[in-house]
């Protein structure tokens, strides 16, 4: 039974190892992703006033944070590559509005 779990817990972690790998590999993944992270509202503040809304922002950001550690498990450097990239397309897209 041990053996069986530990085939089982090695094959997550290499499938999952593989799909981070092809976030990294894809642009079209690293936007998806980015846009993901962008909805959690991972880097936004919560509204303190209005408990019901704090609540719903602090689901979504526990969401997020969560994937984030998926994320840094299989590629310690991918999220802040992502955070960058998203950084630099927010200062693009507002350079090329004014």
């Amino acid at each position: 039974m041990a053996d069986e779990l530990n085939k089982a817990e090695q094959s997550h972690e290499l499938r999952m190892d593989r799909a981070v790998r092809a976030i990294r590999n894809d642009g079209d993944l690293r936007y998806l992703v980015r846009q993901y992270l962008h909805l959690c509202g991972t880097t936004s503040s919560i509204d303190p006033e209005n408990t019901n809304r704090a609540m719903y922002q602090l689901g979504r950001q526990s969401a997020g944070q969560d994937f984030q550690s998926v994320l840094m498990a299989s590629d310690p450097t991918l999220y802040a590559d992502l955070a960058r990239e998203d950084a630099l397309q927010s200062t693009t897209e507002t350079t090329d509005e004014t």
